[in-house]
């Protein structure tokens, strides 16, 4: 399992964003510059979160990662070797 690492590209969000679920809970994703998504943590760098999802089949399956231009961009961890 490769193990994901923040690009060099990636930055602290200057705008407040959150993702909302379909239970009406809300995860900050403006506190780091990115954010995995997937049932184990990321590597132990401080500048990416970690939300966990219930998915024994995947360990890590998908990052948000802020870019300095304002945008985030989500990057499929399960296409990454």
């Amino acid at each position: 399992m490769s193990v994901f690492r923040l690009p060099d590209w990636a930055s602290t969000p200057t705008r407040t964003a959150s993702l909302t679920g379909d239970d009406g809970s809300a995860v900050a994703v403006d506190l780091q510059p990115a954010v995995v998504f997937g049932s184990l943590a990321p590597s132990s760098s401080a500048a990416v979160g970690h939300v966990p999802l219930p998915s024994p089949a995947a360990p890590e399956q998908a990052a948000l990662v802020h870019h300095g231009n304002g945008k985030a961009y989500i990057i499929d961890l399960g296409a990454v070797s």
